[in-house]
């Protein structure tokens, strides 16, 4: 990768950011980062995550599910 970045602007739909920057917090990421991983892989020089973040995004998610279901599993351990 080139060493020399510059700031990148450009105009996009209010609503279409917001909810871009959402879906990549959803993936452990931010926005800036998902549009660099996009243009390295455009250009065919991305990487497979390491097997460290794999698994950390795969622990987030399931911590995620878990505080998502909770509420379900304290009503379905009542009606035993």
């Amino acid at each position: 990768m080139a060493k020399n970045k510059i700031l990148a602007t450009f105009r996009v739909d209010e609503d279409d950011w917001e909810a871009f920057k959402q879906w990549a917090e959803k993936r452990g990421n931010s926005a800036s980062g998902e549009l660099i991983r996009f243009i390295e892989s455009a250009l065919g020089r991305a990487t497979l995550d390491d097997m460290e973040t794999v698994d950390k995004k795969i622990e987030a998610a399931i911590a995620s599910l878990r505080t998502e279901l909770a509420p379900l599993y304290a009503i379905a351990q009542r009606e035993d």
